[in-house]
């Protein structure tokens, strides 16, 4: 006959004590390392060692991602800590407010809250919190953005634009490079080199 182990959290064994209802996921054994359970309390510093830990397997815009998220929400905070068990649907509405009142898209918000969501689901599956589905009433969609595309007249007045400075001209050089070579991110273009 075999053993089965199961190892519940402080968190989830008030929740049991209170009448709630723990979810396992069997199979889905997640180790946490030193790091993790240092900021296993905190929803920010918790996103703070996932953007680390994606940085360490080379994952470097992943790992923007995550610190981009993690600083907006550090800035909802101001600055408090966020107990992850304390991460549920109101706080996430709140803090979708907070994004709108600074004026981000919709597709930034989303790709923040969907951060946040990886996060929070990763901590679920370590068994750091019972999942109460906080991020199910904020948007988490794709909005269609407004085409900004220059007509083909613009970008003939930007190519012949006769320019005097030195770094305006290498600007603008550069804006045209990225244009003939079918919109090459910027970052890229840094790197390329003759042979």
């Amino acid at each position: 006959m075999a053993t089965i182990t199961i190892n519940i959290t402080e968190h989830q064994l008030l929740s049991l004590k209170s009448g709630g209802q723990i979810v396992i996921n069997v199979g889905n054994n997640e180790e946490l390392s030193s790091e993790e359970k240092r900021g296993d309390d905190d929803f920010i510093e918790y996103i703070d060692q996932q953007a680390k830990k994606l940085l360490k397997t080379g994952n470097v815009r992943t790992s923007e991602a995550y610190l981009s998220a993690k600083n907006q929400l550090m800035r909802f905070q101001d600055g408090v800590p966020l107990p992850i068990k304390d991460v549920n649907t109101s706080l996430m509405e709140q803090f979708q407010s907070y994004m709108r009142s600074r004026n981000l898209t919709m597709n930034s918000i989303s790709f923040n809250m969907r951060i946040l969501r990886a996060s929070y689901n990763r901590a679920v599956r370590q068994g750091l919190v019972a999942d109460t589905k906080p991020f199910h009433l904020v948007y988490t969609g794709h909005d269609k953005t407004l085409k900004r595309a220059l007509t083909l007249e613009q970008m003939q007045q930007i190519a012949q634009l006769k320019i005097e400075d030195s770094h305006l001209m290498f600007a603008r050089d550069m804006f045209m490079l990225s244009f003939y070579l079918r919109g090459i991110a910027f970052v890229d273009m840094s790197y390329l080199k003759l042979d």
